[in-house]
């Protein structure tokens, strides 16, 4: 069985190569916040005494195309959020793997016992003296 610090270290690495990725996702969070923000409905104009200034009729088209713009953003972002989860599964799957190979050199215990637990066959047991 490997080291558990080398198994720790190669987790590590292996999360360190996909920062980018995450920091990429985190930016692109941050870009939906934004367009949501200013989705916002514009202000109704204030009136002042009995007199109110006409709305342009266009000024919704401005809030209309952000919302749309931040639907799409959320909909990229959520894309690659599930493609960094399943990189991060598939990193663990690999240093799980390489954390059940044996090591370098390793001479495989006799009577079929595994690597881990040389005792797994009843072959003695380190209680018994062996």
């Amino acid at each position: 069985m490997a080291d558990r610090d080398d198994v720790m270290l190669d987790y590590l690495m292996e999360m360190g190569t996909m920062k980018p990725q995450a920091d990429k996702i985190a930016q692109q969070q941050a870009m939906v916040q934004a367009l949501r923000q200013n989705a916002a409905p514009p202000q109704m104009p204030q009136t002042r005494g009995r007199l109110q200034p006409a709305s342009n009729p266009l000024e919704m088209l401005g809030s209309i195309a952000n919302a749309g713009a931040g639907a799409y953003a959320q909909q990229q972002a959520n894309t690659m959020g599930d493609q960094y989860s399943a990189d991060r599964m598939a990193a663990l799957g690999r240093v799980r793997q390489r954390q059940q190979q044996p090591p370098m050199g390793a001479v495989p215990p006799a009577g079929g016992g595994s690597y881990d637990n040389p005792y797994a066959q009843g072959y003695g047991s380190p209680q018994a003296g062996g």
